[in-house]
This record gives C-alpha cells, structure tokens and sequence, in this order.
C-alpha cells in the first residue's frame, strides 16, 4: 500500500510537470509560429495625387504610405469598376504610382491596396487641352494639427479648387517626417486624395535637414525646392525664401523670361513686406526679386511666415498679399502705410478664380465670409 501511495504521487509530479512544458510551448509557439491570418495595414499617408515633372493634361503621380512594408496595387478607370490593374511586388512603406499616359480632360477613379487590403478610393481629373476658367487657393502655416487647420482645410474642400498651393511651415515645429501624418496627412486627407497640393519650404520646414522630410513626402516639378508648373493659361513657381542666393535668382528670371502664359503667380514664405509686430519683412527679397517681378509683370506674389492676413499696395501693377492664417496661432499686427486690408482675427485661406481674361482674389475666413475681394483685368 505504501509503494502504490508513493507511485500515485510521483504519478501526479509527472502530470504537472508535462502540463508545465505543455503551457511553455504554447506560449513559446504564440510569440514565433507564423500568424495564420491576415496582416492589417496600417494607413500613414495618402493616398496624395501629385504632378512631378509631368504635363497636367497627361499625367499624374499616386502615393501613399504604410506603417508596414508591404505589396502595392493601384486599381484604376474611367467608373468605379476601374478596369486597369497594376501591382508591385516588392514590399514598401511608399508607394509610387506614375502615370503618364492618361486621357486629357478625363475623371480617373482609382482604389489603392497593399497586401490585398483596400485602403482608400477616390476620383481626379486631368486638364484639358484648351485653356479653361479654374480656380485655386492658397494658405500657409497651417501644420500643428490644430482644430483650426481641419476647420480651414474643410472650407477649402467645399470650394473644390483644381490646384492648393501651400505658403511654408507645412509640418510644426522641426519639420520632422514623423510628424507628417498628424500635421499633413490626416488634416488634408480628403483633399489631398484628389487635389493637387504644392507646398514652399517654411523656416520651420527646414528645422530638418533643411527641409528634406518635405521633399521625400512629395514629387515636385523641377529640383523641387524651387520649380515652376502651368495650369491652363496660369504660370506658378515656387521660390524658397530661406536661401535667397545668386542661382536661384538667375533661374528665377530665365523662367519668367521663357513664359508666355497671360496670368503669373509666384509664392515662397517670408515675405517681403510685414505688419507684424517687430517685423519688417525681407530686404533680400525686396532688392533681388521685386525688381524681377515688376520687370516680368507678375500679378500676384503670395507668402507666410506672418500668421496673418495681409495685402498690400501693388508696385509695378504686382499684388502682394500674406496668406499665412493656415491654422496655427495668430500674430499681433502694427500699422504698415501700404497695408490694404489686414486680419489676424480669423483663421482663413485665399482663393483665386482664374479665366480667360480676368482673375478674382478673394480671401475667406475659417466660416466661410468673404473678408476681402480684389479683381485684376487685362
């Protein structure tokens, strides 16, 4: 009896020690045996249509980003049954499409996957051939992830601009990549998608690496820190006013010079006027560019860095306006000779409508009032 007790307890020893190693490999086979079922893809940024190099009634370029590198599949067609198909094998966390031989004048819908996950669907149009009415708008300083930038963002999206052009200090404070998908990404989501969006480099943008987070989150005309495009009858460039230096200037009037579209516009951030308090503007600008402007008879010049409203007396028939109320806090002003209208009550955004032989500026508060309207013929 005595020996029958002792096996029965050895018997039990045994027993839980194999339930012991029994729970080791579950658990053990829980952290490194190969899930079963599907990866979720986690949606950082986009999906963003954009221009690059290529010609506006042609082309355009899709992007997007994951958190994962995975597989890209871009569904694309004139209905939402798409019909054209492309994949890329190669697992990524940015997705490029280039598409350069599209239809003018056409609305594409397209969807975006990766590793078989649909992610996102939306629409864009392509240019026309012939010259069109369109219209555009402008803001700046906008990128702290605000409630202010989502409510400017939302009014913008309401007035279904062909083209967005940014002022600088796209991403606050430091400009940093990880911040793109609060401060850019999420905010512009719904425009971005199927509006083409071109951005200036802030001061704030440059905080890294000069600015370079901006440039590998984009596909711009040119070398990309400043570049010129066309839309319809209209000439834009971009000028990056944290280096204002001899090459820059040179090209600036060389681009100006090749142009033969009637309507001119120009945008970078620092401006050369200010009425901010203990501000006073560029002088750099004021003695390089300026002269340049007045000689190729640009129409408007747009800029940031003042988070205010501002427009100013033309020189040289050259509109001069602050655009930079994008949604990050607001500046105290000062009395300028040459200030026009003035605001720093109110976030808000420009919006231009650009025909055949006139253009309409007007900027609009964060609710939607018309603060200020300024019409130029020729």
């Amino acid at each position: 009896m005595k020996g029958r007790e002792m096996n029965s307890r050895q018997l039990s020893a045994v027993l839980m020690l194999a339930a012991a190693v029994l729970a080791l490999v579950i658990f053990v086979w829980s952290i490194f045996w190969p899930k079963t079922g599907p990866k979720i893809v986690t949606l950082v940024g986009g999906p963003m249509i954009q221009l690059g190099n290529l010609d506006t009634t042609r082309g355009v370029i899709i992007t997007w980003r994951t958190k994962e590198k995975t597989t890209s599949r871009l569904e694309l067609g004139f209905t939402p049954a798409y019909g054209y198909i492309k994949e890329i094998k190669e697992p990524t966390d940015c997705h490029v499409y280039i598409l350069n031989d599209l239809w003018s004048n056409a609305r594409y819908y397209y969807a975006i996957a990766s590793d078989n996950q649909v992610l996102a669907a939306s629409s864009f149009n392509t240019a026309s051939e012939q010259d069109r009415p369109f219209r555009f708008a402008v803001f700046g300083d906008s990128g702290g992830g605000a409630a202010s930038q989502y409510g400017v963002a939302q009014q913008v999206l309401d007035f279904e601009p062909r083209l967005v052009l940014h002022t600088g200090d796209l991403v606050y404070s430091q400009g940093a990549d990880e911040d793109y998908p609060e401060k850019f990404y999420r905010p512009y989501r719904d425009l971005i998608k199927h509006t083409l969006f071109f951005p200036s480099l802030g001061n704030h943008d440059y905080n890294t690496e000069n600015g370079q987070p901006l440039l590998d989150n984009f596909f711009l005309p040119g070398n990309e820190r400043y570049y010129s495009f066309d839309y319809y009858n209209a000439h834009f460039i971009a000028l990056d006013s944290n280096q204002i230096d001899e090459r820059q200037t040179e090209w600036l009037k060389d681009d100006l010079a090749a142009t033969a579209k009637k309507w001119k516009f120009v945008f970078f951030h620092e401006p050369p006027f200010s009425n901010k308090v203990n501000r006073d503007g560029s002088e750099p600008i004021r003695r390089l560019w300026i002269p340049i402007f007045s000689r190729y008879k640009v129409d408007m010049v747009f800029c940031g860095h003042d988070h205010l409203y501002a427009r100013f007396k033309q020189i040289d028939s050259v509109t001069y306006i602050v655009e930079g109320v994008g949604g990050k806090n607001l500046y105290e002003t000062k009395e300028h000779p040459d200030i026009i209208v003035t605001d720093n009550k109110n976030f808000g955004f420009g919006l231009v409508e650009v025909s055949e032989n006139s253009i309409v500026f007007r900027h609009i508060t964060i609710i939607g009032h018309e603060l200020d309207r300024v019409v130029i013929e020729k």
